[in-house]
């Protein structure tokens, strides 16, 4: 098969975009994890510290970060018409995680 530049390129950026919504959902399942772990803790021990002073959870909001700065490098090199279908491939990846 003969890809066009022009293809491949919006193919690289399809791709990238898929990585970067299950990158999403894994950031934010990571997070959700940290505060479950969290409030088991607490319940024991009766005290709970600030989200940010969770390894865990800083390594989720990092992630979350990264995804976005990326999402925002793709938004402008490829049509709405590609991007839109492939953001609610985020459901998907929330509902898989």
């Amino acid at each position: 098969i003969i890809m066009s530049s022009n293809s491949l390129h919006y193919l690289i950026i399809g791709l990238c975009s898929l990585l970067l919504s299950f990158g999403a959902a894994v950031g934010v399942n990571v997070q959700k994890l940290s505060m479950m772990k969290e409030q088991r803790i607490r319940e024991e021990e009766k005290k709970q510290r600030p989200y940010f002073c969770q390894p865990l959870w800083l390594c989720g909001m990092f992630i979350i970060i990264i995804d976005a700065i990326g999402d925002f490098v793709f938004i402008g090199m490829a049509p709405q018409t590609l991007l839109a279908p492939l953001g609610s491939f985020s459901l998907g990846w929330n509902m898989i995680l």
